[in-house]
Formats: structure tokens, sequence, C-alpha cells
């Protein structure tokens, strides 16, 4: 859904790059 990425795309960011670093 891209209304819903566009709307949470910097939250999911965040969080995938935090994954990324644990």
């Amino acid at each position: 859904n891209y209304a819903f990425w566009a709307d949470h795309q910097d939250d999911f960011t965040e969080r995938f790059e935090a994954w990324l670093a644990k």
C-alpha cells in the first residue's frame, strides 16, 4: 500500500536500521 508506505516510511526505516545494527 503506497499510501501506508509514504505515511510510515521514516518510522520503518528507523526500525529497519536499528534491526540491522543489533
